[in-house]
C-alpha cells in the first residue's frame, strides 16, 4: 500500500509541474531528462505492483479449476447424483453413461442434459434395457422343456448327442435306469 501511495505522489508531481513558474535560465533538455527517469520508475513500480496483484489474486483463481478437477475425476458428489435424479438419470448404467460423458466432454450437467447427442444415447441406453426386460428368461413357452435338460431327451427317449456335453449324456444314462428298474421297462405277461 505504501508503495502505491508513492506511485501516486510522483505521478502528482508531473502533473502539477507549472510551466509558467519556471525560471528562464532553465535547462529543458535536464528536466525533460530528470521526468523521462521519474516516468520510468514510475512504470517499473507500476509494473511490480502490477505483477503482485496477479499473484496475489492468483491463488483465488486457482481454487475454482480444482473444484472442476475433483468434480470431473469420475466421482459424482452428492449434488450432482441428486440432480441427475431430478433429471430422471436413475439407474446404474444411465449413471456411468452421464459420468463417461461428464469426464469426457468436460461439459456441465445441466449442458450435458440439453445435448442431443447425450439424450440420443441416454434414449438408445433406456430402449436396450427396456428391451431385455421385456424378453423372457428361462425356459421358453409354458410347457415345453429346453434341448439342455435330461427330460426333453427321456420324452424323446433318444440318447443326448455328443455336442450336449457329456454330463448332460451321463444324467440321462442314469435318468433312464431309473426309470427302467422303477417297472416302466419292458412289459411281460407271466
Amino acid at each position: 500500500m505504501n508503495q502505491k501511495n508513492e506511485v501516486i505522489e510522483e505521478a502528482e508531481i508531473v502533473d502539477n509541474f507549472n510551466h509558467e513558474e519556471a525560471p528562464e535560465d532553465t535547462d529543458w533538455k535536464a528536466k525533460a531528462l530528470e521526468f523521462q527517469g521519474r516516468a520510468k520508475r514510475i512504470e517499473t513500480k507500476n509494473k511490480k505492483l502490477s505483477e503482485r496483484m496477479k499473484s496475489l489474486e492468483k491463488p483465488v483463481e486457482d481454487a475454482t479449476p480444482q473444484n472442476k478437477s475433483n468434480s470431473q475425476s469420475g466421482d459424482l458428489d452428492k449434488g450432482d447424483k441428486a440432480l441427475l435424479v431430478a433429471y430422471g438419470i436413475k439407474s446404474s448404467d444411465e449413471i456411468a453413461l452421464a459420468k463417461s460423458w461428464l469426464n469426457r466432454t468436460g461439459d456441465e450437467i445441466d449442458t450435458m442434459i440439453e445435448d442431443d447427442i447425450f439424450q440420443a444415447k441416454l434414449t438408445k441406453l433406456r430402449d436396450a434395457k427396456a428391451v431385455l426386460d421385456a424378453t423372457p428368461t428361462g425356459k421358453r413357452g409354458s410347457s415345453s422343456t429346453g434341448r439342455d435338460t435330461v427330460d426333453y431327451w427321456l420324452a424323446k427317449d433318444e440318447m443326448p448327442p455328443k455336442e450336449m456335453g457329456e454330463k448332460l449324456r451321463r444324467d440321462y444314462v442314469t435318468a433312464k435306469a431309473k426309470k427302467l428298474g422303477a417297472g416302466g421297462g419292458h412289459f411281460y405277461n407271466s
